[in-house]
């Protein structure tokens, strides 16, 4: 059980995202709580701009 939306996006994605071959595809306007799940996975990251 987690206490907040930001700490389960957090231990989910880290939790989830544990081997180099993994990849994430992520929107430059993500909630910091997303961000910060990436950024604590071994993921390899891609950024996409946000457009309309």
């Amino acid at each position: 059980m987690f206490q907040s939306g930001f700490t389960t996006n957090q231990g989910v994605l880290s939790s989830i995202l544990t081997k180099k071959d993994d990849i994430v595809i992520s929107d430059e306007l993500n909630h910091a709580s997303i961000i910060d799940g990436i950024r604590l996975t071994k993921a390899d990251k891609k950024v996409y701009s946000h457009s309309f």
